[in-house]
């Protein structure tokens, strides 16, 4: 697919994700949906969608100017960041993904324990944490930088999160269907973050990252 293979579409997608992440919440209070557990995760939101923002400006831009304090991370997980788009890219979403997920999940946690709620969805912020580390381990993998010691576990489960994602995706699209503007917004949101999951699942399968991530 030309349009992925192109860092410029693939920033401006990210971009979007980001702002919609930042909006979609917000879009909740008109509906009456002002409860301390939307507010707190209106704040993740607008977190995790500036991240997406400056990573997209970063990736279409293919400079580090705007990533902020992102290169602190990637050097505590030991990922060099570069702009190439069939490694380096994808090896800097995977890690966004890591932080994004890390933040939502914390952030989820904390709108559950102000509740006082316990269940599925203090298990579904637990599972996000979870797996925000996973991709935070998996990212410099991707990139190369790192060699992975359990042969092809690392790439099999980030394969079956980046199709776990796809269909993530897909139901984003239609989360907000009763509801006009926030359904608008998850739709664009859904058929974004569709896109940039193909493109991880089309780079996965890639020579290139089978053969950094050890997979015979």
């Amino acid at each position: 697919m030309s349009f992925l293979e192109d860092n410029k579409n693939i920033g401006l997608l990210l971009i979007i994700v980001g702002i919609m992440s930042i909006l979609a919440p917000l879009i909740l209070f008109m509906y009456d949906i002002s409860t301390t557990y939307v507010v707190v995760l209106v704040v993740g939101g607008i977190i995790a969608g500036m991240i997406y923002i400056f990573s997209g400006l970063s990736v279409r831009d293919g400079t580090d100017d705007k990533l902020g304090i992102l290169p602190m991370f990637a050097g505590m997980i030991g990922l060099t960041i570069s702009h190439d788009n069939k490694v380096g890219t994808p090896a800097l979403m995977v890690m966004i993904l890591g932080i994004t997920s890390l933040i939502n999940g914390i952030f989820s946690l904390i709108a559950g324990a102000v509740l006082g709620a316990i269940g599925s969805g203090i298990s579904s912020a637990v599972i996000g944490i979870i797996i925000g580390i996973f991709f935070l381990i998996a990212a410099p993998i991707v990139a190369g930088n790192k060699k992975s010691s359990s042969g092809n576990v690392v790439w099999i489960i980030l394969l079956i999160l980046i199709i776990l994602g796809i269909l993530g995706a897909l139901l984003t699209a239609f989360a907000g269907f009763f509801f006009a503007l926030y359904g608008l917004m998850m739709l664009i949101l859904g058929i974004c973050l569709l896109l940039l999951f193909i493109y991880l699942l089309l780079r996965v399968l890639s020579p290139e990252i089978k053969k950094n991530m050890g997979v015979d």
